[in-house]
């Protein structure tokens, strides 16, 4: 991801505010989680997603809640800012990395 900006197939997702604000997307045959918590101490949501590698979908069980979705990931590539992101138009179908996590 680091070579550039691309665009992912966002293949769910869940509690949407605005946007996704956790959500599965895909990179040819890579599977990524992009995770952004709720703040408590700002009464909304990080400004941020923390980004992991995940393993195939259907080694994964996405039923049920997500909150430790995140333990299954492959690998943690760190974060990225919302603002380097830009949503399709209905929010919910793909996003673009505009720039790399750090």
């Amino acid at each position: 991801m680091k070579d550039g900006t691309r665009v992912l197939e966002i293949v769910s997702y869940r509690d949407f505010y605005d946007v996704p604000q956790i959500f599965l997307a895909r990179d040819g045959d890579r599977i990524y989680l992009f995770d952004c918590k709720f703040d408590d101490s700002i009464d909304d949501y990080q400004h941020f997603y923390s980004v992991h590698l995940m393993p195939a979908i259907e080694e994964m069980t996405l039923d049920g809640s997500w909150a430790n979705l995140a333990s299954a990931a492959v690998k943690n590539l760190g974060s990225v800012e919302k603002k380097n992101l830009e949503f399709d138009s209905t929010q919910r179908a793909s996003v673009k990395v505009l720039s790399g996590w750090s």
